[in-house]
Parts: C-alpha cells; sequence; structure tokens
C-alpha cells in the first residue's frame, strides 16, 4: 500500500467494503499497519472504524474484536479532533452492541452519537 493512498480515506474505504470478508480484512490490517508506520494517524483512525466495520461483519462476527477496536478509533479520533468519525464509531458501535444483547451499552453509544451528530448539524 502506497502512502498516497491516504490521500483519500473515502476511497479506501469504498474499496475495502467491496471486498469479500476476508480480503477486505486484510486490507484493513495493512491500512492500520500502513498508516501506523507513516504516523498518519488520522487514517490510522479510519483505518481502525473500518478494521472494526470488517470484524463485526464476518461470518460469524467477531463481535468482541470490534467491539475493542471501535473503542480505539473512538479514542483515537477524539484525541484528533475528528468528529465526524467519532460519532460514526459511535453509532456503528451501539448496533455492535444491540446485536450482541447488551442494550444498555448500545443506548448510551447511540445517545453520544446522535448528540455529536446534532451538535455539528449533521445527518445522522
Amino acid at each position: 500500500m502506497d502512502p498516497a493512498d491516504f490521500r483519500d480515506d473515502r476511497a479506501l474505504m469504498g474499496g475495502l467494503r467491496a471486498s469479500p470478508v476476508r480480503e477486505a480484512d486484510e486490507l484493513a490490517v495493512r491500512a492500520v499497519d500502513t498508516a501506523r508506520k507513516y504516523k498518519k494517524r488520522g487514517s490510522e483512525a479510519s483505518a481502525l472504524c473500518l478494521l472494526a466495520e470488517v470484524a463485526a461483519a464476518g461470518q460469524p462476527p467477531d463481535s468482541s474484536a470490534a467491539a475493542g477496536v471501535y473503542v480505539q478509533a473512538i479514542v483515537l479520533a477524539h484525541e484528533l479532533g475528528m468528529r465526524p468519525l467519532v460519532a460514526q464509531c459511535h453509532a456503528r458501535l451501539a448496533a455492535l452492541n444491540q446485536r450482541m444483547g447488551q442494550r444498555d451499552q448500545a443506548r448510551d453509544h447511540l445517545i453520544s452519537a446522535v448528540t455529536m451528530f446534532r451538535e455539528m448539524d449533521m445527518p445522522f
């Protein structure tokens, strides 16, 4: 993966979402590793969110790993002031918690996501 790939995280994410899950997982791990290697912390946060999404989409889903990686993405994105990404990760983590039967955690993450999206005047 070339560092230039990080110029547009949306293109990287779109390509990964279109891949089969195993390939998407490998690419997401490479994206995280490359972002860390080149100290592209914003790209790292985006790649972590995507890695969590891929883990959650697996057959069977690796829900506990996905939840942990979403938390890593939230922490890093928060440190970097990437509020839209923080809100997206909270929303995705809420959905994951709901599927896992963790309703209290799901509600808390959903409230965080909705609050942040409203504060940023962004659609949810």
